[in-house]
């Protein structure tokens, strides 16, 4: 879910729009395909939904109207599952799941971008094209010119230019784990991983500032100021200076 506005945004089967004080139902619209599979986001304008159909709509938040659609990949050949969309600007920065073959046993994670107000896509980035399973699980975050996202099942982060799709660095993972999407903390470059680790990186080189290993897989992370805090089973706090290795 996802508030904008006085107004509550969530997207299943349907997408819907609800009044936040109240919780009353102010519309419901149909994509073409679910929209269950990834995570939205919206402004003062629009609500941005993608489906398992490589398509991302731009819907009206007062009333759940239709103002752009777009199939940002329809030379694809088997599904494509939109799995995030971060706004930033007059620009929409689009993840997606591609997948190689008919049970998505081999994959390729895709960014890309579209024009706010039109749905046009502007570029795409794909990572991994070889004989494995690659995956951008979540809309990217942006830093200054950066890019910066998890490639869920090649085990690896990496940053891309926001205005280009040019690849600047990756940073390869331990091979099968699945690393979250990153975030912020200081001028440092902060995800969590469920191969036992904790990372910190220079956003710029992807150069390792720190890691530190928890008792178990993380399953979730958050960041409040300079504090940490990682949920595997336990739920642990961590800071920088605490965790260098």
């Amino acid at each position: 879910m996802v508030v904008q506005g006085g107004r509550v945004f969530a997207a299943e089967h349907l997408a819907f729009g609800f009044d936040a004080a109240t919780g009353q139902e102010l519309w419901r619209t149909l994509p073409d395909s679910t929209a269950s599979f990834g995570k939205i986001t919206a402004d003062e304008r629009a609500v941005y939904v993608g489906t398992n159909s490589h398509r991302v709509y731009a819907l009206n938040v007062a009333s759940g109207h239709v103002l752009w659609s777009t199939d940002v990949a329809p030379e694809w050949r088997y599904r494509g599952v939109v799995k995030g969309i971060t706004a930033h600007g007059d620009t929409l920065y689009v993840a997606a799941e591609q997948r190689r073959a008919e049970n998505g046993y081999l994959a390729s994670g895709c960014i890309m971008a579209l024009d706010r107000n039109t749905g046009q896509v502007l570029w795409r980035y794909s990572t991994g094209t070889g004989e494995q399973r690659h995956n951008v699980e979540a809309g990217p975050t942006v830093e200054g010119r950066l890019l910066l996202a998890s490639d869920n099942f090649g085990s690896g982060f990496f940053a891309a230019d926001h205005f280009t799709g040019q690849e600047i660095w990756r940073v390869e993972g331990s091979r099968g784990f699945f690393p979250m999407n990153p975030r912020w903390l200081w001028r440092g470059l902060l995800p969590a991983s469920n191969d036992l680790r904790v990372y910190a990186f220079e956003p710029q080189t992807g150069r390792v500032l720190w890691k530190t290993q928890p008792e178990a897989s993380n399953r979730a992370f958050a960041v409040c100021r300079n504090r940490i805090f990682t949920n595997y089973q336990f739920l642990a706090m961590w800071t920088g200076q605490v965790a260098r290795s």
